[in-house]
């Protein structure tokens, strides 16, 4: 009994007093109250508006009906607006962003989420919230000043053009039956661009090359027509341009020739080079008549060129010079298929080893090289891959990585139109550590056990990743040392009915007293669960007996710092976007982060760049510190 003859409470009960009902699963979760740590934690796992495993709106069997016999997932669950439950969520916290003490947060988490070089190497998310932060009155000063950080490509102008457009203009049901009982064609959009985002929109036009603007320039809608009709041409969108570029031109935001060419779909007289050139390769319908300068001149793209040409094997080595790291990496079957030559290999292989920062997730080598058949392309990758996990920030001290691989994870796939799963992302990240850390890195897996992966930091990077899923998924748990209740250690990988294994993985480093400097989990976050009495069970695991009443997560690494390591640091790293956390929001030594990037690792060095090894006072260092000092713009 402690002072006043109040019980003293365990590290269980403080944790669990502190959680609410979990939103998906049977237990308990912290809700994440500052929505700007809550968008950290959500809009890197996933893409934005793609089907999740869980949605209250679809029992989860018919989701893993359709995923299992198709292979992919397609029917997406999606209110009057299109949205699904956790593109929705995503936005209402950008909103709850925008609207509190930090407004410009929003706009500094979207250019972190967009940087293809230190970032979270988003495209979709990124652009969404910009649209939304232009229709808030805190945010939308900040809008064209962020402009450029956050619109990297030309196609994604149109994209939030497109995206204010839906969420913010689109005419209202009332008034197209209004239109039509008037006689009139009702309207899909009606109003203006609020000016900030027409000036976004614009320095983003002018940024950009004419070759950009005509490499994305589509008939799908909107298009640059749309956008540029919607911006205009006025004197003071000129005079804004003239003032933020440095420059003056005749005609703004693009050429006149470019603009005549995008709105009206017409060549002017005296055209610009790559106009010029760009009338003259549509004029042409045979391979052996197009060189690959006039390609270049023309600022054609490899899909203009197998469009208008075709894809035979001459028209694939005529485009390699043109194509960047992904189309590369994604056409390398393509490649094979049509035969090209060896010396055409040879180029491939030359043009990838030149990418000094890739701008693919981790990933996205290992689908391409599940899709590919020959040793070269699978060579190339491997050898990709590497070399991209050289560049990747080192970590002192010993780093424990634990990868989701239970049902949930391995049974959702990362978009409708993909057939990798959210556990290949958390198995590749995982091997990416394993290969930059070797011996300083401890790799586990978990679903219905746990167990702790060997490796060989000689074995190429993919070849981890496939040793890491062989142990999750396929190779029969007895014989690796499986860390579970009695009736989950024997069985084909981890299983794939609870997360139960996750506590006994933490548990046995604690009864081992492992001493480890940070512990990784990557996950769906739906592992809060907890076994107390039967009234709150793990998918009808009751923990109590191995852990203790009230057993969760944070209690478990708290348990761990009591007896081992005070400063372990902890990272939860979100793969799926749901808005729950299974970690306490706010331990100075915790941080929730989320995404699919190599990236991480480096946001991880700069989170402990404030700690002190001659103290043992902890410095608090918040992502967004982190962030703002990174992408803050002044």
């Amino acid at each position: 009994m402690t002072k006043y003859g109040m019980k003293k409470l365990s590290v269980h009960d403080r944790a669990a007093a502190e959680q609410v009902a979990h939103k998906h699963v049977p237990g308990r979760a912290y809700e994440i109250g500052d929505p700007v740590t809550k968008l950290i934690h959500t809009i890197g796992g996933g893409f934005f508006n793609e089907p999740k495993y869980y949605d209250s709106n679809r029992p989860v069997e018919a989701f893993v009906s359709e995923l299992f016999s198709t292979g992919r997932i397609s029917s997406t669950i999606v209110d009057e607006i299109g949205l699904t439950e956790q593109a929705r969520e995503v936005l209402e916290t950008a909103v709850a962003v925008a609207e509190g003490e930090t407004p410009e947060d929003l706009l500094v988490v979207a250019a972190w989420a967009r940087d293809t070089k230190d970032g979270l190497k988003l495209r979709s998310t990124p652009q969404i919230m910009l649209a939304l932060a232009a229709a808030h009155p805190k945010t939308k000063a900040f809008v064209p000043k962020y402009a450029t950080s956050i619109i990297r490509r030309a196609d994604e102008i149109r994209q939030v053009f497109g995206a204010f457009r839906h969420l913010f203009m689109s005419t209202s049901d009332q008034d197209k039956v209004a239109a039509t009982k008037a006689g009139r064609k009702p309207r899909e959009h009606r109003g203006t661009l609020p000016h900030a985002l027409r000036k976004a929109l614009a320095i983003s036009l002018a940024a950009q090359s004419d070759a950009s603007l005509l490499k994305y320039n589509g008939k799908d809608r909107p298009n640059f027509h749309d956008v540029l009709l919607m911006v205009g041409g006025s004197r003071e969108i000129g005079k804004y341009l003239e003032r933020v570029t440095g420059e003056k031109r005749a005609n703004w935001p693009v050429s006149k020739a470019l603009f005549e060419y995008l709105v009206n779909d017409r060549y002017v007289d005296d055209l610009p080079p790559v106009l010029a050139a760009r009338k003259k390769f549509f004029s042409m319908r045979s391979a052996s008549d197009v060189t690959l300068e006039l390609i270049r001149e023309a600022g054609l793209t490899w899909e203009n060129v197998i469009s208008h040409l075709g894809n035979a094997k001459e028209v694939w080595e005529l485009c390699i010079p043109i194509m960047g790291e992904m189309a590369l990496t994604r056409n390398l079957r393509n490649f094979e298929e049509a035969g090209i030559s060896s010396a055409a290999w040879d180029r491939i292989y030359e043009r990838l080893q030149s990418v000094t920062d890739s701008v693919q997730l981790p990933f996205r080598y290992f689908a391409a090289e599940r899709e590919v058949s020959s040793t070269a392309a699978k060579s190339v990758l491997g050898q990709m891959m590497d070399r991209s996990v050289d560049k990747v920030a080192d970590l002192s001290g010993v780093t424990m990585v634990l990868t989701d691989n239970s049902g949930s994870a391995v049974g959702c796939a990362i978009s409708g139109k993909s057939r990798l799963r959210v556990s290949d992302c958390g198995n590749m990240l995982a091997a990416v550590l394993a290969k930059r850390l070797g011996r300083r890195a401890l790799v586990g897996v978990f679903g219905d056990s746990s167990m702790w992966v060997p490796f060989s930091q000689a074995d190429s990077c993919l070849e981890i990743k496939r040793q890491i899923d062989s142990v999750a998924q396929k190779e029969e748990r007895s014989r690796n040392g499986a860390l579970a209740i009695p009736q989950f250690k024997k069985g084909a990988g981890v299983g794939h009915g609870t997360e139960t294994g996750l506590w006994f993985a933490v548990d046995d480093l604690t009864q081992r007293k492992v001493h480890v400097d940070r512990m990784i989990f990557l996950s769906d976050l739906c592992c809060y669960t907890q076994g107390d009495d039967g009234t709150a069970q793990n998918c009808g695991v009751n923990l109590e007996k191995y852990f203790g009443k009230k057993a969760t997560m944070q209690s478990m690494v708290d348990r761990y710092r009591q007896t081992v390591n005070p400063n372990c640091a902890v990272y939860s790293v979100n793969l799926s976007g749901y808005g729950q956390s299974q970690l306490r929001p706010g331990d100075n030594r915790t941080h929730l982060l989320s995404g699919w990037s190599e990236k991480l690792v480096d946001m991880i060095r700069d989170l402990e760049a404030g700690d002190s090894n001659e103290s043992e006072q902890v410095v608090e260092v918040p992502v967004i510190e982190v962030l703002r000092s990174r992408y803050r713009q002044e």
